[in-house]
């Protein structure tokens, strides 16, 4: 079992993509550390707001890791019709959890540079990706509903990081809240949370460049 750092979420619970990515980071480069306003800065974050992946992707590549998203959410599109675009692929609920509560009117002008970038795949995450980039030295962070994860209803998109593969599910770090380093999930139960909108089931992953 690899040895990752673990960062939890800040008591107003508004940085669990933040958290995740400082595991990453102190993980694959331990000789630096990143503050709560820093890594804000790397993820174009906004107070409140959920964060999308893809800003902090570009800022991680220009600091020597090596990014891979793989969505089925078709940036271009987005780019090209702007936020009205997310009810076409997601469930008009998600849709308007991430038009009223994410940063991303704020952060599309960056769609561009994720597009030349080549860190996008288009296409829909499977556990065959997981498996194969966590064998391959990545680790791997999936969006999730956390509450589908803690058996509650309703909906709150939320990011954990998976760094181990079990027999019938997976060791990860969940920022929170509650914060539970080294959490077991099995992969049914995994599955549910990871697929809590029919047609959105993204990944991204991480390495340090060579």
């Amino acid at each position: 079992m690899r040895d990752v750092p673990f960062f939890s979420n800040t008591a107003d619970d508004s940085r669990c993509v933040q958290a995740c990515f400082r595991m990453v980071l102190k993980y694959f480069l331990p000789q630096r550390s990143f503050t709560w306003k820093q890594l804000d800065a790397l993820t174009c974050a906004e107070l409140g707001q959920g964060t999308w992946w893809f800003p902090g992707l570009l800022a991680m590549k220009k600091l020597g890791i090596d990014p891979i998203m793989i969505s089925p959410l078709d940036y271009r599109a987005l780019k090209q019709q702007g936020i009205s675009y997310l009810s076409q692929i997601m469930s008009s609920d998600t849709a308007q959890w991430y038009k009223t509560n994410s940063n991303l009117t704020s952060v599309m002008d960056k769609i561009p540079e994720l597009l030349e970038s080549g860190i996008w795949h288009h296409r829909g995450a499977t556990w065959d990706d997981v498996n194969t980039l966590l064998g391959n030295g990545y680790l791997v962070g999936i969006e999730i509903n956390a509450k589908t994860l803690n058996g509650q209803k309703g909906l709150s998109p939320h990011m954990v990081i998976i760094f181990q593969r079990l027999g019938t599910g997976y060791r990860l770090h969940d920022p929170g809240l509650p914060p539970v380093p080294g959490r077991v999930v099995s992969r049914a139960l995994l599955s549910q949370a990871w697929k809590f909108d029919k047609k959105d089931t993204s990944l991204v992953a991480f390495k340090k460049s060579e």
